[in-house]
């Protein structure tokens, strides 16, 4: 199709085809001079001058949403604490409020040793080279004479240095029970190491440290247990959940793995336990709780068609390194 464009005077009509260009006559540029002598402003400084504006209308709405927002969020907060603080500060009015703590039948085990007793106590009990004075700092435990406990105790201090610093942790509940806890780091040659001093009553009723606890001690030693020398054993660990499904523990469906951790050995264990059975709902109890560390004592078996560093759990003995009257796994 043919479009003719309208012509005037004598002008030829020259034919146009779709598409093309309309022809509008020759259109002359605008002008670069300024006649007036002002300063030119280009369509875009229009614009920024009106955006000042706008900017502030928008910033006026939105201090005024954070604001209330902030308000309600510290009226909640200060709702809250109140509720904490006054449940705090009424729950300890009653008698026997301390047995829902420990789970005892009676307040017995109140935490009556002070912060600076527990830490003088530590450094004369670590100081100490006569074995008769032992069972006045330590609770022995099963199989450890006071001469074993000293010559260990002079091992670990010869390794790993003298005493810099202490640490008050306070109280803590594993197992049901009450203990007291202190850190303790020790350095030698600029390497500090850490070890926890925990408290528990004595059958006298005194507080003492538990020196299978502070020593870690794992019957047999861990170096044996990583060499595969032991079928079973008894473990003080730091635990955490783990992804290592492999052998005969291939099958996520059957099995939970647990990563078993010390300061003693530099491999890491994997642990397996029955998915749903009372160990592996014990250990995930204690991995959940608020603690940033998870300590346990287990009891692990090395069964024969295993890999290298697996072991199956057989009994979640407690869920720190001090043993309870009862295994901790029988509550789950």
């Amino acid at each position: 199709m043919i479009i003719k464009r309208h012509t005037t005077g004598g002008e030829k009509t020259k034919p146009r085809k779709i598409g093309d260009a309309p022809a509008i006559g020759n259109v002359p540029r605008a002008s670069t001079e300024n006649p007036t002598g002002r300063k030119k402003r280009s369509v875009r400084s229009t614009r920024r001058k009106k955006l000042p504006k706008q900017f502030w209308v928008w910033s006026a709405l939105v201090c005024i949403v954070s604001f209330y927002s902030m308000f309600i969020s510290l009226a909640r907060h200060t709702r809250h604490s109140e509720e904490r603080n006054g449940n705090s500060a009424n729950s300890y009015e009653k008698p026997g409020d301390f047995d829902l703590i420990f789970e005892k039948e009676e307040s017995s085990d109140l935490p009556d040793l002070k912060s600076d007793e527990a830490i003088g106590i530590v450094t004369q009990a670590l100081a100490n080279r006569d074995p008769g004075l032992m069972r006045d700092f330590f609770i022995l435990g099963k199989g450890n004479t006071p001469e074993q406990a000293m010559e260990e105790l002079v091992r670990i201090s010869d390794a790993e240095g003298t005493i810099v610093r202490t640490e008050w942790i306070g109280l803590k509940s594993p197992n049901g029970g009450a203990v007291l806890q202190v850190y303790v780091f020790t350095a030698r040659d600029g390497q500090e190491r850490a070890r926890t001093a925990q408290f528990a009553k004595n059958s006298d009723g005194k507080w003492r440290i538990d020196l299978d606890a502070y020593l870690r001690k794992c019957v047999p030693p861990l170096a044996e247990v990583v060499a595969g020398e032991a079928v079973t054993s008894q473990v003080r660990v730091f635990v955490d959940e783990d992804q290592y499904y492999h052998g005969i523990y291939s099958d996520e469906t059957k099995w939970k793995v647990y990563a078993l951790a010390s300061p003693d050995i530099t491999d890491i264990l994997y642990a397996y336990a029955k998915l749903g059975s009372s160990q592996d709902k014990a250990l995930r109890g204690i991995i959940d709780s608020d603690e940033k560390l998870h300590r346990a004592t287990l009891s692990i078996v090395k069964q024969p068609d295993s890999g290298p560093r697996q072991f199956e759990i057989s009994r979640v003995i407690a869920e720190d390194w001090i043993i309870g009257d009862k295994d901790f796994d029988e509550s789950f």
